[in-house]
């Protein structure tokens, strides 16, 4: 259509659309990354029409009876070639760029710079450990967990331990050899657990009867303890 006077007229067009980049375009790019060898250990799954490529490393340890894998998902390139990062591992799930805000590095290299660069970050980084906790120990905290049995058992290396991690794990260990997150929960948990202890220690303001009751109630206890140690240990000579 044209607008103007009639010896000024321009060409104008009305209701034009971007043209957003096309399967097989998007294709094209995801293909780049057939070439791309992962790092040692590292297998490769193309999912349905390459919409997503997930990297996966399986490693020796088990959490909650199962083996314990990282996994990064690649989602497909879209027209400004942009490819999104997620990293999982022990039932936990982040997306690396709003973790580390890499975007506008990333954005400026080749798909398969990107997906290199991001797998060797992966590669050379630490798993975040969890919250190790004592035998029998529960977390004293209502923010939302995953407790179970972490296991290694790589000679010499045997581990068997409890160990628990946020449900908003970030997966890749800070400056604190946990997460900050998982950080932040470790330093919860032991404030609760202080205050718990504190709590069941006489105040030097308390009553004193009620001293002297909680005195007397803490020997009877002690006594009875030892004497189901020495009758377990009696018991157990004679049999």
């Amino acid at each position: 259509m044209r607008r103007g006077e009639k010896n000024q007229q321009q060409q104008c067009y009305f209701n034009l659309r971007k043209k957003a980049a096309s399967a097989d375009e998007n294709d094209l790019h995801m293909k780049s990354l057939d070439s791309l060898e992962p790092p040692k250990g590292w297998t490769v799954l193309k999912g349905h029409n390459n919409e997503v490529i997930t990297y996966l490393k399986v490693q020796d340890s088990i959490f909650m009876s199962r083996r314990q894998i990282i996994e990064l998902k690649v989602f497909k390139a879209s027209h400004n070639k942009q490819l999104s990062f997620h990293l999982k591992h022990h039932g936990c799930e982040v997306d690396l760029e709003e973790l580390l805000k890499f975007g506008s590095m990333l954005n400026s290299t080749t798909i398969k710079e990107q997906v290199k660069s991001v797998l060797d970050l992966v590669t050379t980084s630490s798993i975040c450990p969890g919250v190790l906790l004592e035998e029998g120990e529960a977390i004293s905290t209502s923010v939302p967990h995953i407790t179970g049995r972490y296991q290694l058992q790589q000679l010499p290396n045997v581990i068997d331990e409890e160990v628990a991690f946020s449900a908003a794990c970030q997966v890749l260990s800070g400056p604190e050899s946990l997460c900050s997150v998982c950080a932040q929960l470790q330093r919860t948990n032991k404030q609760k657990k202080k205050r718990k202890n504190e709590r069941m220690e006489i105040s030097p303001n308390t009553n004193k009867r009620y001293g002297h009751i909680y005195g007397m109630m803490h020997t009877v206890f002690v006594f009875v303890e030892r004497a189901q140690n020495i009758l377990g240990g009696t018991h157990n000579i004679h049999t």
